[in-house]
């Protein structure tokens, strides 16, 4: 599963929860209802695709202590990471 359907699929399960009250049942057709919340989910993929300042300050910490650090790797990583995901297709249903 990508992480546009993931997220698409979170989207839907959401909607339905606001819906009915209720998270949906394990029987729950979501196949049927994800595909229309992939324009949000790109949308949401395509806002956090710079991390915050503290995200990379986080990362940055994290590469000093463990690796001796270089300061562009964790925003160079991470919007490499979010290309990734963006690039992604969701699987045809079956």
């Amino acid at each position: 599963m990508t992480p546009i359907e993931a997220a698409a699929r979170a989207i839907a399960a959401e909607n339905f929860r606001r819906q009915f009250g209720h998270a949906p049942s394990p029987g729950w057709d979501a196949d049927r209802q994800w595909r229309q919340h992939i324009p949000a989910a790109r949308a949401v993929i395509e806002a956090i695709r710079e991390p915050s300042e503290a995200m990379v300050n986080a990362a940055v910490l994290t590469f000093v202590r463990e690796n001796g650090g270089i300061e562009h790797a964790p925003f160079m990583t991470w919007s490499a990471m979010i290309d990734s995901a963006l690039a992604e297709q969701p699987e045809e249903a079956t």
